[in-house]
């Protein structure tokens, strides 16, 4: 009994610590913050990080309280959740190609980090 305990114990400190590594690596998220900072200054960049480990947090709380078994039991509802993820990344590109085409003035730095604006749309 106690060596089941043990590797169950171990087995989720393993977990954790894959989740912790995962996180803590550098990725797109890290990207945009860093980017953010250096465009917006610091506030901005700490604002998104703020975001960005919130969303991951969340993320892996309900991961972590078997939203993965929910999901794996009805198995038409993660197709609906790729099919919808698709779509959004096909919006996010179609956004971008036509961003890229017309022609952009870069705003001051004044003007980028908005003084006195508010600081939620860097949160989420």
């Amino acid at each position: 009994m106690n060596m089941e305990l043990n590797s169950v114990v171990l087995g989720i400190l393993a977990a954790y610590g894959a989740y912790l590594l995962a996180t803590i690596s550098p990725g797109p998220a890290n990207l945009a913050i860093v980017a953010t900072a250096m465009r917006s200054g610091r506030r901005a960049g700490l604002q998104l990080a703020g975001g960005v480990v919130l969303g991951s947090l969340t993320w892996g709380v309900l991961a972590a309280a078997g939203l993965s078994a929910l999901l794996a039991t009805y198995g038409n509802v993660t197709t609906y959740i790729r099919l919808t993820g698709g779509a959004y990344l096909l919006w996010l590109a179609y956004k971008s190609f036509k961003s890229a085409l017309r022609a952009q003035v870069k705003p001051s730095r004044a003007k980028v980090s908005g003084a006195g604006a508010s600081g939620w749309r860097f949160f989420g």
